[in-house]
């Protein structure tokens, strides 16, 4: 491997837990959906590009909290600093701010209300908690701001920005294309960087780049074959005596086993 590959999976290691838990927080407190529909439950593939969209910004903003002028170590994706709008919007100095539209059964927000409903919600940390800071229009600059505090408010507002760039609502994750994740996060870093998404596209290509949805859809199918061929396999076998020569699978576009026919030798 890359020494700086090595290096900087090293300092991914050190803040991951953190940012996993944090996404899998916002999947559920905004409801996530995907598809064309939006119908869909986060997958464990969309999940995974999500995170690698994470991963990226994460990378770009602090070097996951190694390197920056910005305090970078309390703030690895730099949602805290408080000049910036969205640290605004979340400690109600900009009035309603923006307006956060979740799924199925969960009620919509405006941003100066979603400090009170996050930390409400089911499982999240008192770690991330306002209310553990000397003052919260400080933002990262108080000294009580911790990566909790940076992933947690910061997680909520990328996925809201990578959705609402696309046209959708803030839990609408459509085709989690590659080009919808990057130009969703250059637009949550709100135009300070110039060159933010060739920063993203350089990061992610150190990290194995999000290579298609429809690739890693194939790759499940074909695991999901793979187990019915096995499964059918020691069937015939079971009940035959025979071994199985060869298996016909259908399948509709939904991945889902419609047909299936075996022959013996």
């Amino acid at each position: 491997m890359d020494p700086f590959a090595l290096t900087k999976q090293k300092k991914w290691s050190a803040v991951k837990g953190t940012a996993e838990v944090a996404l899998d927080f916002y999947v559920t407190f905004l409801g996530c959906r995907k598809g064309a529909q939006h119908d869909q439950k986060i997958d464990t593939a969309a999940r995974g590009r999500l995170l690698k969209i994470l991963r990226a910004v994460s990378w770009v903003e602090s070097a996951h909290g190694t390197s920056g002028e910005n305090q970078p170590e309390r703030d690895p994706i730099q949602c805290g600093n408080p000049k910036d709008a969205w640290w605004k919007e979340l400690t109600g100095q900009s009035g309603k701010g923006s307006r956060f539209i979740h799924g199925p059964n969960l009620s919509n927000l405006w941003a100066n209300k979603f400090v009170g409903e996050a930390e409400a919600f089911n499982g999240f940390p008192d770690a991330a908690k306002m209310s553990g800071l000397g003052s919260k229009k400080k933002g990262h600059t108080d000294g009580k701001f911790s990566q909790n505090h940076s992933y947690y408010w910061g997680v909520g507002y990328l996925i809201h920005r990578i959705n609402t760039t696309a046209g959708d609502k803030s839990y609408q994750c459509g085709d989690l294309s590659r080009d919808r994740l990057i130009d969703g996060a250059v637009e949550c870093n709100g135009g300070g960087v110039k060159d933010y998404k060739e920063r993203l596209n350089k990061a992610l290509k150190l990290i194995g780049d999000l290579s298609s949805f429809e690739a890693l859809d194939r790759i499940a199918l074909l695991e999901h074959q793979g187990l019915s061929i096995d499964i059918a396999r020691q069937l015939a076998e079971l009940s035959t005596g025979r071994s199985l020569s060869h298996v016909r699978l259908e399948w509709d576009s939904n991945g889902i086993l419609r047909a299936a026919g075996v022959r013996f030798d």
